[in-house]
């Protein structure tokens, strides 16, 4: 990647059309010249036949194109590089004077040149998500154009049709083995827009796909959803105007090669970096070039911000900006920063800068009491209480994964401590914060929703935050947004059926849920503490267990394995408990647990959690589906309600 840098570097361009790196590649509008100029370059750099095609003209050929297997899984996230992806197609499209879309190098291992499949060397996230984008092009062109001709053209850009008879299906892609099963499903022209649990391999074995079904079904509903929005106001103009720019106008340089021993090390050497360093070494330049300026020594403050921004020194970048400026596409993230730190100053633009990089540093720290050292700095610190339960839920947004939310934390705690009662404005933040988690539990964890979908929302929150003059009504304001975002109560029962312990991602949550509701309305220091947050991220195993209600040991031919799993047949107790009941039968488990003292078994003390459980239901006689069934129901509405309404401190 350093030769193509280098080649791009001396390359004569208009100077108001630099090069904008951007997650997909680069968004250029280079002339043909350029692109002429870029492949004699590269040419001189790996002497062989390097040229400029378009997407389209890639997947119109006869050629296969494969990912090896030992290739990376399809790892492309759909409110990150494929938001990004979409972004930069529509922008392109609405730019005045219309802009092709460069996307980088696309590295291909031909072989003997004898076989009709290509390797794909390097490419494979683009190329994956580009098929992904024709599959949604041809759904929105049968359900809402009502065009066969048109889904009949997409088509023809995904699989490789025979002339023969009863030949199988022949995808333009032979995806990773990572979503290998659910791609060549969704590739299908007569692909009915659903994405079953279990599918045929080529063997004729019936396996699980739901692991491959989270990495493409967001990406998927990411690009549809994309379309039907771009498309509204003229279907069929903005269609064309999105399938010319996907195929016509979206280029790469196709650099073919032959042998597989140069193929892993141009791999290698066009791997080594990401586009977020090339960000991060543009704006380090940008320092450097004023250090003449600079209070303190540039290599030491790049230094300190570099090594708080971890490996995410693009990702803090972005959430700088947002936390001051708004939303921003990463395309425009360079050139918006270095405007910025010209308007306001070099040494201004570096205390910021670094101000915000101590934050993002606390923030993602896995060391208890670092977020809270960071908060004693802020008005936060004669709350005691107010700290911990903040910092509570802070690491409960990263079991979430919901990074977007750094950026509004960031930019609401700087707006308390500029609010005019800053003591009192604590707990207005607090409830906010505290109301947040319950929205993403329910959005994101429970109902399977998109991070991504209050993206601009927390941007907006955190221009309102800058420029507020009264704290409480900007935090009323988010909540607002967010709770017309919120999923109902149908939505969030259904998906809270699918909980199960089989899902070890479930599992954190489950434990996060009982602990949730033990602790309905109590204050920091009166926590029950079920499930310290910290365990997920510095892998500690939890004090509590989950048991299954109806053993797993006395189910074979009597539970199905769904109903045994579901949430409504675990129970959080501790490991001591646990362990003391073992394969017990239900009705055992209750009268141990109602009368310890009655067993020769040391349970010291039965949970208030536990108590309330065995109140509604120690007295059945029995357990089984119908009960597990019931239970599920129960703690879905009863969770739902006290997540919507019972968050206040």
């Amino acid at each position: 990647m350093d030769q193509i840098q280098a080649s791009v570097s001396n390359l004569p361009y208009d100077e108001t059309k630099m090069p904008l790196p951007v997650g997909g590649g680069f968004l250029i509008c280079f002339t043909e010249r350029f692109f002429t100029d870029l492949a004699v370059a590269l040419e001189d750099q790996y002497m062989r036949d390097p040229k400029k095609l378009t997407l389209g003209q890639i997947l119109q050929t006869d050629d296969q194109l494969v990912i090896p297997r030992y290739q990376r899984p399809y790892a492309w996230k759909a409110d990150q590089q494929v938001s990004e992806f979409l972004d930069d197609i529509e922008a392109c499209i609405d730019a005045s004077d219309g802009k092709e879309l460069f996307l980088g190098t696309t590295i291909v291992d031909s072989g003997d040149g004898h076989t009709k499949s290509i390797d794909l060397i390097d490419g494979q996230q683009r190329t994956t998500t580009t098929i992904i984008f024709l599959v949604a092009l041809g759904q929105f062109a049968r359900d809402t154009l009502k065009n066969e001709q048109l889904v009949d053209y997409v088509q023809d850009k995904i699989i490789i049709e025979s002339p023969f008879p009863g030949r199988p299906q022949r995808n333009k892609l032979v995806a990773s083995e990572s979503v290998a099963l659910v791609f060549e499903n969704l590739c299908r022209k007569d692909w009915d827009g659903s994405f079953p649990t279990k599918l045929l391999d080529d063997k004729g074995k019936v396996r699980g796909v739901v692991n491959q079904t989270k990495r493409i079904k967001p990406v998927y509903n990411v690009l549809l959803k994309g379309i039907q929005d771009y498309c509204k106001k003229s279907p069929m103009e903005n269609f064309e105007r999105l399938t010319t720019q996907l195929l016509d106008r979206s280029c790469v340089i196709w650099i073919q090669i032959e042998d597989r021993s140069e193929a892993f090390e141009i791999f290698e050497r066009t791997n080594a970096r990401g586009k977020g360093l090339e960000i991060s070494d543009l704006l380090k330049n940008y320092l450097f070039s004023k250090e003449d300026n600079l209070e303190d020594d540039a290599e030491e403050v790049w230094k300190e911000i570099t090594s708080n921004a971890g490996n995410s020194i693009l990702r803090m970048l972005k959430h700088f900006w947002i936390s001051r400026k708004g939303y921003i596409a990463k395309r425009d993230l360079y050139r918006s920063i270095r405007k910025h730190a010209d308007e306001v100053g070099i040494n201004t633009f570096t205390n910021d800068l670094l101000e915000f990089s101590r934050f993002f540093a606390a923030y993602h720290s896995n060391e208890r009491g670092v977020l809270r050292s960071w908060l004693d700095q802020t008005a936060f610190k004669k709350h005691a209480d107010y700290k911990n339960d903040f910092v509570r839920v802070c690491t409960s947004y990263r079991l979430f994964s919901i990074a977007q939310l750094v950026p509004v934390v960031f930019s609401a705690v700087k707006a308390l401590d500029q609010s005019d009662d800053p003591d009192k404005s604590a707990k207005v933040l607090l409830n906010l914060m505290r109301y947040i988690e319950a929205y993403h539990f329910i959005n994101n964890k429970i109902c399977n929703r998109i991070g991504n979908e209050v993206e601009k929302t927390y941007a907006e929150a955190c221009v309102r935050f800058s420029k507020t003059s009264d704290f409480s009504e900007s935090c009323t304001h988010l909540r607002q947004a967010l709770n017309r975002k919120l999923a109902n109560q149908t939505e969030y029962v259904g998906s809270f059926s699918e909980l199960s312990y089989d899902d070890a991602n479930a599992k954190h949550l489950i434990r996060y849920l009982e602990d949730y509701m033990a602790n309905v309305g109590a204050r920091s220091g009166q926590r029950v503490k079920i499930y310290d947050y910290f365990d997920r991220t510095i892998k500690d195993r939890s004090n509590y267990d989950i048991d299954h209600i109806f053993p797993q040991a006395l189910a074979k031919g009597v539970l199905d394995e769904d109903v045994l799993h579901s949430v409504g047949n675990l129970l959080v107790i501790p490991q001591q408990i646990n362990a003391i009941l073992g394969k017990d039968d239900f009705t055992t488990k209750t009268k141990k647990l109602r009368n310890p003292s009655e067993y020769d078994n040391k349970i010291i003390n039965v949970p208030t959690h536990v108590t309330k459980f065995l109140e509604r239901y120690g007295s059945l006689d029995s357990w089984g589906e119908k009960e597990i069934k019931h239970r599920t129901y129960q703690m879905a509405v009863e969770s739902y309600e006290a997540l919507k309404t019972q968050h206040k401190y």
